[in-house]
C-alpha cells in the first residue's frame, strides 16, 4: 500500500504500481530462483515464491516447482525422486501432489 500512498486517482495508482513492478531487479529475480531451489521440504514457502516470480513476469513451470520440492525431502525418497525425474514427460502439478 505504502507505493500508492498519495495517489489521488485510479490512474495514478496504476502508474505507481506498474513502476513499482517494473523495477524488480534481475537480482531479485534470481534470488527468488535460487531460494526457491534450497527449500528443504514442500510447503506454502514454494507458493509464495511461484506467486513473487509470475507477479514479476517469470514464467514457472509445474515441473520447476515438482523438482524444487524433490530436491527438498529427505533421502528416504529417493526412490520417488528417482521415479519422477525419470519420466520423460513432465507431470503436471496435481499429478504430483497425488
Amino acid at each position: 500500500m505504502e507505493y500508492v500512498v498519495g495517489c489521488k486517482t485510479y490512474h495514478e495508482v496504476w502508474i505507481a504500481l506498474q513502476d513499482w513492478y517494473i523495477s524488480v531487479s534481475s537480482t531479485s529475480v534470481n534470488h527468488l530462483k535460487a531460494e526457491l531451489h534450497t527449500i528443504k521440504k514442500e510447503s506454502d514457502m514454494i507458493k509464495t515464491i511461484k506467486d513473487k516470480l509470475i507477479v514479476v513476469g517469470e514464467k514457472i513451470f509445474d515441473n520447476d516447482l515438482n523438482i524444487a520440492t524433490l530436491t527438498g525431502f529427505p533421502a528416504d525418497f529417493d526412490m520417488i525422486r528417482n521415479v519422477i525425474l525419470a519420466k520423460e514427460t513432465p507431470i503436471s502439478l496435481k499429478e504430483f501432489r497425488t
